[in-house]
């Protein structure tokens, strides 16, 4: 009778744990779906959340749309005068003009009209935040540069070899410049958390 009596005993308290513990589970599911409802609702920052594609004036900032012009087109660019540099045709030397005078306006733009205006960061955010302002500056000075001296070459100098290997060191080195900026544009929205949804951006209102 006392080992029946002990199993039957361990039976109840062992089924009692198994219920506290399923009770506790659907708690904390709960609780978990209730802060992720919440979390979602707060995701909805925009005017209109009805709509699957948001209008430019619900963005904080435009940056992110025109900063990608020098991105791309600057290493593409290098690339291209490279490989002129190894066929030497004309054609590759109008495409390389025109690529790298597109990513100079489109940095341009991103650099100053949609510059964005950020508060007070966290210290280490602030340092990430002006390393890539200087970049982002060596490579507005590097293209345009790159410009000058694509257009000389391409224009008064015939693409003479050494003018274009010159003009391929500097179109080399705006590709670096902007690559290490964009990849520090990166890390502060995904990582350092400025940027997204107007985090850490002072109010600009729609005007961008």
């Amino acid at each position: 009778m006392l080992l029946v009596s002990a199993a039957l005993y361990a039976h109840v308290g062992e089924k009692s744990e198994r219920s506290s513990e399923a009770v506790s589970s659907q708690q904390e599911s709960s609780t978990g779906h209730e802060q992720h409802h919440q979390d979602s609702s707060k995701t909805e920052g925009w005017d209109h959340p009805e709509n699957v594609t948001a209008d430019f004036a619900d963005f904080p900032n435009l940056h992110p749309l025109f900063v990608h012009f020098p991105v791309v087109l600057l290493p593409f660019a290098a690339l291209f005068q490279l490989l002129g540099l190894l066929y030497f045709k004309r054609e590759f030397s109008g495409v390389v003009l025109i690529m790298v005078t597109a990513g100079f306006i489109g940095g341009l733009v991103a650099a100053t009209f949609v510059h964005p205006h950020v508060g007070e960061l966290p210290a280490h955010a602030q340092q990430v935040y002006e390393r890539h302002d200087t970049l982002a500056t060596w490579t507005l000075w590097l293209s345009g540069g790159a410009i000058v001296l694509k257009a000389g070459s391409h224009f008064l100098l015939h693409r003479k070899r050494w003018a274009e290997g010159v003009v391929a060191l500097v179109l080399l080195g705006a590709a670096v410049t902007v690559s290490m900026a964009g990849h520090l544009g990166s890390q502060l929205a995904f990582i350092e958390g400025v940027g997204p949804q107007g985090q850490y951006l002072e109010s600009e209102g729609h005007a961008h």
